[in-house]
């Protein structure tokens, strides 16, 4: 924790690589004031290196809309990491239209893998146009077809 802390950038960038980080450290890390650190600690989490709770709710708040859609790729990316309903809301909800996009990118690309609740989805298509809900469906029922043809 105390790396974590330390004031050179070069050995919080260092620190934010490690994949074995606790959630206090990954919390410090996604508060830093650098936003090398917490592009460097986004880019290292995934699937086998998960973000904690906090750390993805902090990255979620940043006032960079930059740094909120590291959390998004994660989130409802192509190997989407799992997280709350709180933070997914969050995101959803998010003031910058293009976080927003982001989301729904993900959520009707070809290769999505990206799910999202009901909530989330009202959330995403709170004054859009009736395409998008459309498109929406569409991949949602995709992506039933897919698993149901997996199993």
């Amino acid at each position: 924790l105390c790396l974590a802390k330390d004031r050179g950038t070069g050995v919080r960038l260092a620190l934010a690589e490690n994949h074995r980080l606790s959630s206090t450290a990954q919390v410090q890390l996604a508060s830093d004031l650098n936003t090398s650190v917490k592009m460097k600690l986004l880019e290292e989490s995934g699937i086998m290196n998960p973000l904690s709770p906090q750390a993805q709710q902090i990255l979620a708040q940043d006032p960079s809309s930059g740094i909120r859609m590291g959390p998004v790729d994660k989130l409802f990316g192509f190997s989407p990491s799992a997280s709350s309903e709180e933070i997914y809301l969050m995101l959803a909800s998010d003031s910058d239209e293009k976080v927003r996009g982001r989301i729904i990118k993900h959520l009707v690309g070809p290769f999505s893998r990206g799910k999202c609740s009901d909530a989330v989805k009202a959330r995403l298509l709170e004054g859009a146009e009736d395409s998008l809900r459309e498109k929406l469906d569409e991949a949602e029922r995709a992506r039933e077809m897919e698993s149901s043809a997996e199993e």
